[in-house]
């Protein structure tokens, strides 16, 4: 939220009495390893986030926001650093949606 313009309050700060409360519902978030026929393995990230509540930093509708990020890489091994990796291009994916919200 920070990194889209928002200013984020914690209890213990002056403004968080006039903060907007914003609501946030982690719907899915995933990361997994599969295999893929006899020779191909993959790694996939998947992240589905729900903003709600007064929306008018970023829209002037009260309708939430769903944020949907995938990432994935196939390969002939995958180990668990393919899918630390997979895991931290799927963050950064997340982040980066955040960031990109429309700020009015």
């Amino acid at each position: 939220m920070r990194l889209a313009g928002c200013r984020v309050a914690r209890e213990d700060d002056p403004e968080y009495d006039d903060a907007t409360p914003l609501k946030v519902d982690i719907e899915e978030f995933w990361v997994w390893k599969e295999t893929i026929g006899l020779t191909n393995m993959g790694s996939y990230f998947r992240a589905v986030i729900r903003l709600s509540g007064p929306m008018e930093p970023f829209n002037d509708s009260s309708k939430p926001i769903i944020l949907d990020v995938d990432a994935g890489i196939r390969a002939a091994i995958i180990d668990w650093s393919s899918v630390r990796l997979v895991f931290r291009k799927g963050v950064r994916k997340l982040v980066d949606a955040v960031a990109s919200l429309p700020v009015e």
